[in-house]
């Protein structure tokens, strides 16, 4: 089927009107605009904004937010320009955009092996500042009395930073960091109206383990971001967390019934475990939607009841990369 000599001009005409991709421009006062940028350059942008109403403007970088410089200029500068991708990884380090500062030094040292000195240089003042911010971050957990979120960031810095100075000092306050307490002796109970007492706190956690494992079909899933998904472990969550709190008191006791005992301890773990994984699932939860302080907030309390469980870590180390690339990247 042929077209005709009008029709091809008509869509010859439409693709030309075609209006560019609206930008986003955030400025360091908190305003937000949306329009087209029109030229750019390390010293300003020239942008005709449409919102939050129409005008023409001319803004030096140093009013607008480091990113928004960055996200503009990569697309505008060309891609086998080297000085120019050299002097945005150097805009990058200077603004604290230290993610990005890596990845445009990478691409100069691919485009050009004479600039390996100093996209080297670059990217190792980016990994020093990186590490020197999440060993502030230890610092300021290990200030406010939390040494389990503070051993997963001093790890975190040795292990992923460890030619730094930063790693140095992480690994001196590691060493520093106090070791778990040693378990006071359990008083015996003999009584048989306080081991009553255990018995009816262990059927009340069972009970509330019951009700919250119905709602999760037992943990055995993941969950995803879906509103759904949240409302069900949040309702679960106090079910979960009561039943181990009561255990939690029963077990630092010791009973002559060696089999109360033992139900105690078990349906303690379990009830710990699962307390775990509901934190843990709203932890993933909220970082896929880029909840970064719901999401610490829950592995943090993940952390506290199991200090060595590895999806923990695992996690912990998800936000922390996230919080990298949103505190120094994009």
């Amino acid at each position: 089927m042929k077209c005709s000599v009008p029709l091809l001009l008509g869509a010859a005409l439409l693709s030309f009107v075609t209006p560019a991709p609206a930008e986003t421009i955030r400025l360091i006062t908190g305003e937000v605009l949306i329009g087209e940028v029109k030229d750019a350059d390390f010293d300003r942008l020239k942008v005709h904004v449409v919102f939050p109403d129409e005008r023409d403007m001319t803004l030096t970088t140093k009013q607008v937010m480091p990113e928004t410089v960055h996200s503009i200029l990569s697309v505008r500068l060309p891609a086998s320009d080297v000085e120019s991708r050299l002097k945005l990884a150097e805009y990058c380090l200077r603004s604290g955009l230290y993610a990005h500062a890596i990845v445009e030094a990478r691409r100069v040292a691919q485009l050009d092996e004479a600039k390996r000195t100093r996209t080297k240089k670059i990217e190792s003042l980016a990994w020093e500042s990186i590490a020197s911010t999440l060993l502030d971050d230890a610092k300021t957990h290990l200030a406010i009395e939390e040494p389990g979120l503070a051993r997963m960031y001093l790890e975190s810095v040795v292990g992923r930073y460890p030619d730094t100075d930063a790693a140095a000092e992480a690994k001196k306050l590691l060493k520093k960091l106090p070791e778990s307490e040693p378990e006071a002796p359990r008083p015996l109970i003999t009584e048989t109206k306080r081991k009553d007492e255990l018995r009816g706190r262990l059927t009340k956690a069972r009970k509330n383990l019951e009700k919250a494992d119905k709602r999760t079909n037992g943990m055995r899933r993941h969950f995803g971001p879906a509103k759904q998904d949240e409302h069900l472990l949040r309702r679960s969550e106090p079910y979960y967390r009561k039943a181990f709190a009561s255990l939690l008191e029963a077990s630092r006791s010791t009973t002559d019934d060696s089999k109360l005992n033992e139900e105690i301890r078990v349906l303690a773990g379990r009830a710990r475990s699962q307390l775990c994984k509901v934190y843990l699932e709203l932890g993933t939860l909220y970082l896929a939607r880029g909840s970064i302080n719901l999401a610490e907030q829950n592995c943090k309390r993940a952390c506290q009841l199991e200090p060595e469980n590895q999806a923990s870590h695992g996690l912990h180390q998800k936000i922390i990369d996230a919080r990298i690339a949103l505190r120094f990247g994009t």
